[in-house]
């Protein structure tokens, strides 16, 4: 019976194909089975959802790496300024830019998501070859009196040869000094001493019947105030140096003319003299250093290893009506050296007299690339207790906010970890003040000693900076040499 009925499964299959008629009539195949096109989109949204969330959980170190690839950059970036400056043999930098000077709030003060390079000018010496200054003792240097007349500051005048001005020495009248050229914190060289121009033309006044022209008159002598480089802005006592003044108020050489009536009775002028002033850096163009999102330079936990902090909130001006802190536009500048080391670094607070405070560098400067929502930093209960914007500059305590309560090691951590300086997330860049080597090191912090921190001067902020420091577990170079 089987072997019939394969015969005849054998013959209608060769009639069917000897019999079109008969194929077309046969019964269609099932369809295959398969996914429509609004299915197969179903799994395409589900599968990156699915992605999409299981990827931060397996890696928790996505902060890390974008810190991590925050502080390379800079590293980089801070060693392109470094060799433009040998390259050129004129300071080179980079400029920390306020976050505040953008939104116009006073807690962006410390936050910096940009740099950008600056470059200080050639030296100026004048228009021509006779462009000179002569210095005065500030006559209305008290030291009892109001900024800038307590710092034992000078008045600088721009002359050059032509026609004898009115009070002038014979032969001498007003430089031609472009306006608006200088700027506060100028260095002025002269005499083989250094001073700091001032913006404080308000302070220049009459002195003996004779008033020095503004420096703001169209044309006129231009006349400034200025005081020896790195005097302190409260400083009480004359600090100036000997000046070799031969001239009265009225432009007379003393001791070969009888003093007017109404001049000075001592010497009040230099005779004119060649000079040069270095300026202060300018935008020197380049793409600009741009932080990953939710990172920041925190420029309030960056520092000098001698304990000098970029920027402190007490510094800073402060609306005790509002309680807020003002915001500072001026950049946090460092500059190198034709030498490869830092040659000075402009804070960017300005003074009572409106200069940019400078300082020459001789230790390493600690960068502190950290998370953007730790700035500023949160001040703990006990230093929230602190006067005014104490609190700010001391916002948390080792031996005071961990070690007094017994906190344990996982409550001290969760704590910490709200600090950029403390927090092992953040990194380091250093520069060596002398060396101009530059580095980066991953932050490090154990466990508070109370050993270490057993006042409460031990455990403020300084200390913890040090302490930060000297411990990173690593001192190896990214990117850097």
């Amino acid at each position: 019976m089987r072997f019939e009925r394969a015969i005849n499964d054998q013959r209608s299959a060769v009639g069917a194909r000897n019999n079109p008629l008969a194929s077309s009539l046969q019964p269609l195949a099932s369809p295959r089975s398969g996914m429509t096109l609004v299915e197969l989109l179903v799994v395409i949204v589900l599968v990156t959802t699915l992605v999409t969330t299981v990827i931060p959980i397996l890696s928790p170190g996505g902060d890390d790496k974008r810190l991590r690839e925050a502080s390379r950059n800079l590293n980089a970036y801070l060693q392109g300024a470094q060799a433009r400056a040998i390259e050129t043999g004129r300071p080179f930098g980079v400029a920390f830019q306020r976050l505040s000077a953008d939104t116009d709030r006073g807690a962006d003060n410390a936050v910096s998501i940009r740099a950008e390079y600056v470059e200080v000018p050639a030296h100026y010496s004048g228009v021509n070859p006779t462009s000179a200054v002569r210095i005065a003792r500030n006559p209305n240097y008290s030291p009892s009196a109001a900024p800038p007349n307590n710092r034992g500051t000078v008045w600088v005048q721009f002359v050059q040869r032509g026609p004898t001005m009115t009070g002038m020495p014979p032969g001498w009248t007003a430089d031609l000094t472009p306006p608006n050229f200088f700027r506060p914190g100028d260095t002025l060289e002269v005499h083989g001493q250094r001073y700091t121009l001032l913006d404080n033309p308000g302070a220049l006044q009459a002195v003996g019947g004779y008033f020095p022209p503004s420096s703001a008159e169209p044309g006129g002598l231009m006349t400034l105030l200025a005081t020896p480089e790195g005097t302190p802005p409260s400083q009480p006592v004359d600090l100036l140096p000997a000046l070799p003044a031969v001239y009265d108020a009225q432009g007379y050489k003393m001791g070969d003319t009888p003093v007017l009536s109404g001049s000075p009775a001592a010497p009040f002028w230099t005779a004119p003299t060649p000079y040069r002033i270095s300026r202060q850096p300018v935008p020197a163009g380049g793409e600009p250093l741009e932080m990953p999102a939710g990172v920041a330079v925190d420029l309030q936990s960056s520092v000098f290893t001698n304990g000098t902090r970029l920027y402190r909130p007490s510094q800073a001006p402060y609306d005790s009506s509002t309680n807020e802190f003002l915001p500072l536009s001026a950049p946090v500048t460092v500059l190198f050296s034709p030498q490869g080391n830092i040659d000075r670094v402009f804070y960017g607070t300005p003074s009572a007299t409106g200069e940019l405070i400078s300082s020459s560098v001789t230790s390493t400067l600690a960068l502190n690339v950290g998370r953007r929502e730790l700035i500023p930093p949160k001040p703990t209960e006990r230093a929230a207790a602190l006067s005014g914007t104490q609190k700010f500059d001391e916002p948390f305590n080792i031996k005071l906010d961990v070690i007094d309560p017994g906190l344990s090691e996982t409550d001290a951590k969760k704590l910490m970890d709200q600090y950029n300086w403390l927090n092992l997330d953040s990194r380091w860049v250093l520069v060596g003040g002398q060396s101009g080597s530059v580095s980066t090191i991953s932050n490090s912090a154990v466990f508070p000693d109370p050993r270490i921190y057993q006042t409460a001067t031990d455990g403020m902020v300084a200390n913890q900076l040090a302490a930060a420091i000297d411990n990173a577990s690593s001192r190896t170079t990214a990117g850097g040499r």
